[in-house]
């Protein structure tokens, strides 16, 4: 690496090939690197109230084999196995206000039919806040319910009343986590956020966020051991 200076113009640094690569990959990591990018004032407040709680399903040794293969999970057998959890979970979910988080909205209508099918009711809000505006005005003034969302929805409800959130996906990035879970401080209770993990992927992110942003997060293996 070298550099060249002229009187007119501000340092130029030369980088050879490996050493342009290098700094690539810094700065391409260095969204999810808690060293280089520390959490500001204000992303630790809006977690200061949340309460991270972790359920990973159980895989067989053939669903591990075929992640290692292929270098991604089976998606409808984890998405199966995490919906026998939200049904089991569910009971606790009805009692509260709660919203269940979909990575996408296609994935939020598929699990609001599956949801439906099984006698769980479920109010599915999924795409622009103004094609729901009856919906919102309901949950906003019940004391009770449960909410089903995408991802890209998690914003309009960070600043409500919502004891518990059910991250049924997880997000790639750990600031994206931070994005949909946080609460504003206009929210006057603490919050309880459940997430299922059923990929290598999903329980990596969740260690960056851990680190990244100093949570404190809690590994359950039973049902029972969850309080909300």
């Amino acid at each position: 690496m070298k550099s060249v200076t002229n009187a007119r113009f501000p340092t130029v640094v030369l980088l050879s090939g490996k050493a342009l690569l290098n700094t690539l990959d810094q700065l391409i990591d260095s969204e999810d690197h808690p060293a280089t990018n520390k959490p500001s004032t204000s992303d630790k407040s809006s977690l200061a109230h949340i309460r991270h709680i972790n359920m990973t399903i159980s895989r067989d040794e053939a669903e591990i084999l075929y992640e290692q293969k292929l270098g991604h999970s089976n998606q409808l057998t984890v998405d199966s196995k995490k919906f026998e959890i939200l049904r089991d979970l569910y009971p606790k979910l009805r009692d509260k206000k709660s919203i269940i988080v979909c990575g996408e909205e296609k994935k939020a209508l598929w699990l609001c039919e599956l949801m439906q099918r099984q006698d769980l009711p479920v109010t599915c809000v999924a795409s622009k806040p103004s094609l729901h505006k009856s919906e919102f005005k309901k949950f906003d003034s019940a004391s009770s319910g449960v909410v089903l969302i995408s991802a890209k929805m998690a914003v309009h409800f960070k600043d409500k009343q919502i004891p518990v959130m059910v991250n049924f996906d997880l997000p790639t990035k750990a600031k994206r986590y931070r994005n949909i879970v946080e609460c504003s401080g206009v929210a006057p209770e603490n919050r309880t956020v459940i997430n299922l993990l059923g990929t290598k992927k999903e329980e990596s992110m969740m260690q960056t966020a851990r680190l990244q942003y100093g949570i404190t997060v809690e590994e359950v293996s039973s049902l029972a051991d969850v309080t909300v």
